[in-house]
């Protein structure tokens, strides 16, 4: 019924029911790309039973659930970070209590009642979003490679095109130039290492 649904926005909302959303999120033909669920009142135990279903989510590309109970909940914020390994489609996911500029910039900041002065909060380190931009710069199509034998004349446009991706500005993060550099260079040793591998 919604496969063709690629944005769904319900910030704001009391959704708490996230099992509703399996069909929309694991269906083969899902294109769903975006979820906001931005001060949605969502607690720890339907979003631990949610991060448990993200490697099945195969088209997922940003994930905006800031704002919400389950952050005080240490258990489920680990568990939600610790996932990201696992999937292979989600290049940003929004947590703590300010969004990023390239998010709030589209949100209703009097509907959704967050503003600038409000603190990051369980925010992702740069760490964290290491899986984030493996996955921007390609790492699904590598581990593909293990399955579906991809081209081996393809992997130097990967390598060459993660080399001059934006990571910090598609995450919403002001970086300086050397952390940018910093970010691709990270990226490429990472695939170039587990290329390697799969070799």
């Amino acid at each position: 019924m919604f496969q063709k649904l690629v944005h769904l926005d319900i910030s704001g909302g009391c959704f708490t029911d996230l099992v509703a959303l399996d069909d929309l999120l694991l269906s083969e033909g899902s294109s769903l790309e975006r979820l906001s669920m931005y001060h949605c009142g969502i607690e720890a135990q339907p979003m631990e039973e949610f991060v448990r279903k993200l490697d099945r989510m195969k088209r997922l590309k940003v994930l905006v659930v800031g704002s919400n109970p389950f952050e005080t909940s240490q258990t489920c914020v680990t568990a939600l970070k610790d996932s990201l390994w696992r999937n292979h489609s989600l290049e940003m996911v929004c947590l703590g209590g300010k969004l990023p500029n390239c998010i709030a910039s589209r949100l209703d900041q009097d509907l959704y009642g967050f503003s600038d002065s409000e603190s990051q909060g369980t925010a992702l380190t740069n760490r964290e979003m290491l899986p984030l931009h493996l996955n921007r710069a390609g790492r699904g199509m590598l581990q593909r490679q293990l399955l579906h034998h991809l081209p081996l004349n393809l992997l130097p446009l990967i390598l060459e095109r993660a080399g001059r991706l934006e990571y910090c500005a598609h995450c919403g993060v002001d970086a300086k130039p050397s952390v940018e550099d910093r970010r691709r260079k990270q990226v490429v040793f990472w695939l170039l290492r587990n290329l390697i591998l799969i070799i």
